[in-house]
């Protein structure tokens, strides 16, 4: 009994455009195919299994820093993370309904 990867558990626009996790999993597989490179071969460059690189761009799986970090490398990159404001929402229409928080 697994956890559901990140497109099923959100809808799909809310989860392209402002997941994470979705992110990092476009940036790695995108990396790596730049790089011409298959989940094998990148397993043998990190030595990360192919099976964990497979769960980590399906995201099923959730990777520490340093495995990012080992990623990254793996594929010529630089892992940056960083902190930025949450973006407000939108007045709500009703001036009696309060705006979400």
């Amino acid at each position: 009994m697994g956890r559901k990867p990140a497109s099923e558990r959100l809808p799909e626009k809310e989860w392209l455009e402002t997941d994470p996790e979705y992110q990092i999993i476009k940036a790695m597989c995108e990396g790596r195919r730049k790089k011409g490179l298959t989940q094998k071969m990148l397993a043998d460059i990190t030595g990360i299994t192919q099976g964990d690189i497979s769960r980590l761009e399906n995201g099923i799986a959730n990777p520490s820093l340093k495995t990012l970090e080992r990623l990254a490398a793996g594929i010529g990159l630089r892992l940056k993370i960083e902190f930025v404001p949450i973006r407000k929402p939108k007045a709500a229409k009703d001036e009696n309904v309060p705006a979400e928080e």
